[in-house]
């Protein structure tokens, strides 16, 4: 760039200056201008979501929502709107994905996220969030905490937080319903039915109010007053686009009624709108049972055809991603299962058998850091053994091996009469080189299961690695004769003479193992002593039944 003679530098400087300054007005006034046009879009969509979900026209709501989120997503009423959706639609984990993902929630959010998570039986989380709010007291938190306290189990505490609220305010409709419920549950009906009469003049309530007073008329046997309170509560249903949890209810209440009344033609009518309204819903329900049953049976195969039928009607179904990995994790495919797990498996939600099939697949893949991510929030309120003493494997395999032992001695104490629990504990004392402390570990199992054969076989291990060969000869002469049936026992015993240079006896009690079953060891072990001792057709004749059992092992 050429320089300016100083000669014309005032002039050109002031040109300049005032050129920058007007450029700048410029920038300002089109930004201005163009923060303004997206703040009316965004306040558009808003509005226009908002109007559609008093409509009950949730599908445009969504899309409105969206089109908020997409223009400012650093807002967050458009994702408030977008969980309440998510709510009326019974679909919790959806409606707390959508807030988990504000980094810096305001209070509605928060209040939205605890009563998603509530919804999810995620009450742990629900607890988390509750705490996180500014206000504990207002009328939408106490009915949160209320609601959560029934949930565990907390029954008068449930009780008194509902009553604070609406002696408060009589008119909020969550906590007439949430009390009356409450009351249902300790099976106090006539105070339930008296805080349901109070609901049905509420408008937010009116509905659900008059279907549970037709379940407490229906406890009561009194199937006419039942269905006309399910009437009542059908000409009370606002319409929507999609059919909600609640409208759902009733109309299977009163198909259920009519059918207890022997009025067959009216109960078909009500299935039929209930069939119009969940296409495939039926048929998912039947396939995903009958998926559980062959599970059950072993039938592997046509478990999986059958969840594979639900996964083309309903792809997002959670049941059928859990069984599908549960087929997955009994053929072997340790990947698969854990794949198809990882998107839904929840340690507050899941059952302990998924989440112990999730963790032993994740510890056979190497990922033991998983089990423990997925695990840590919740492991000691779960109470389960088993799942106790794969988080300490976790934990062992990923270093911490001394909160590993905690753990398995909350499993024990969880499951006292379980001795497989001892293993693991015995399995890094022995390699610390504390074998005295293996040995009582050790020890304490095989009085608790002498059948187990992976006690039997660490117990015999570590008794001639101590060099304590009477032990070890007495240990396992007591279990050849107490489990003579056992081909898992006698291969031990038949082993341990091999170990013990006992050859021939050895042989003896391989061949006798094979009158129990097939045995893939027995028959490499006695293929091994007549190589050894040149008995080279007796030596082939073994191999080919390996072969016989194992076609394409090219060994």
């Amino acid at each position: 760039m050429r320089s300016i003679p100083n000669s014309g530098l005032s002039h050109v400087s002031r040109f300049t200056s005032t050129l920058v300054m007007l450029l700048g007005i410029l920038a300002i006034a089109a930004c201005s201008g163009e923060d303004s046009d997206t703040s009316a879009k965004y306040s558009a969509y808003v509005t226009s979501s908002e109007s559609y979900i008093s409509q009950g026209q949730f599908q445009a709501a969504m899309i409105e929502a969206s089109n908020a989120i997409q223009l400012a997503s650093d807002q967050q009423q458009a994702y408030q709107l977008m969980a309440k959706v998510y709510l009326r639609l019974g679909q919790p984990r959806e409606a707390g994905e959508m807030l988990a993902q504000i980094e810096n929630p305001e209070e509605q959010t928060l209040l939205l996220l605890a009563e998603s998570n509530l919804n999810a039986a995620k009450y742990r989380s629900a607890s988390d969030v509750l705490k996180r709010l500014k206000d504990s007291t207002s009328t939408a938190a106490m009915v949160i905490a209320a609601r959560l306290a029934s949930n565990q189990g907390n029954y008068q505490e449930s009780v008194e937080l509902f009553e604070q609220v609406l002696a408060k305010d009589p008119g909020v409709a969550k906590a007439v319903l949430g009390l009356a419920r409450v009351q249902l549950g300790a099976g106090k009906l006539e105070e339930a039915a008296t805080l349901l009469e109070r609901g049905t003049q509420i408008p937010e309530s009116r509905a659900a109010s008059f279907y549970l007073l037709s379940n407490v008329a229906t406890s009561k046997n009194e199937l006419a007053i039942a269905e006309n309170y399910l009437n009542e509560a059908i000409s009370s249903l606002p319409s929507t686009d999609i059919i909600t949890p609640l409208r759902y209810a009733i109309l299977s209440g009163m198909k259920d009624n009519l059918t207890a009344q022997g009025e067959t033609d009216g109960a078909m009518i009500y299935a039929g709108l209930l069939v119009e309204a969940l296409p495939g819903a039926q048929q998912t329900t039947d396939l995903l049972r009958s998926a559980l049953e062959s599970i059950q049976s072993g039938d592997l195969s046509s478990a999986r055809s059958m969840l594979s039928e639900v996964k083309v009607i309903a792809p997002t179904s959670p049941r059928a991603a859990t069984l599908l990995a549960t087929v997955d994790f009994l053929e072997g495919n340790n990947e698969a299962a854990a794949l198809q797990l990882e998107e839904f498996i929840d340690a507050e939600t899941s059952s302990d058998t998924e989440l112990q099939i999730y963790a032993v697949s994740q510890l056979r893949l190497g990922n033991p850091e998983k089990v423990v991510e997925r695990l840590s929030k919740d492991v000691d309120s779960i109470g389960n053994a088993k799942l106790m003493a794969l988080y300490g494997i976790a934990l062992s395999e990923s270093g911490e091996v001394e909160e590993a032992k905690v753990y398995f001695r909350k499993a024990i104490a969880l499951s006292p009469e379980d001795g497989r629990l001892h293993l693991p504990i015995a399995q890094i004392q022995i390699s610390e080189g504390d074998n005295q402390l293996a040995l009582v570990e050790l020890q304490l199992a095989i009085e608790k299961n002498p059948s187990e054969i992976t006690v039997q076989r660490m117990l015999v291990s570590l008794y001639l690695q101590l060099e304590m060969t009477e032990k070890a000869d007495n240990l396992v002469l007591g279990l050849e004769s107490s489990y003579p049936r056992s081909l898992d026992t006698q291969l031990l015993v038949a082993a341990y003479h091999m170990r013990q240079g006992e050859t021939d006896l050895a042989e003896k009690k391989f061949k006798e193992t094979l009158k129990l079953g097939e045995s893939l060891i027995a028959h490499n072990q006695l293929a091994r002593i007549y190589m050894a001792s040149q008995r080279y057709s007796l030596g082939e004749e073994q191999f080919r039944k390996i072969i016989q059992l194992i076609p394409d092992n090219i060994d």
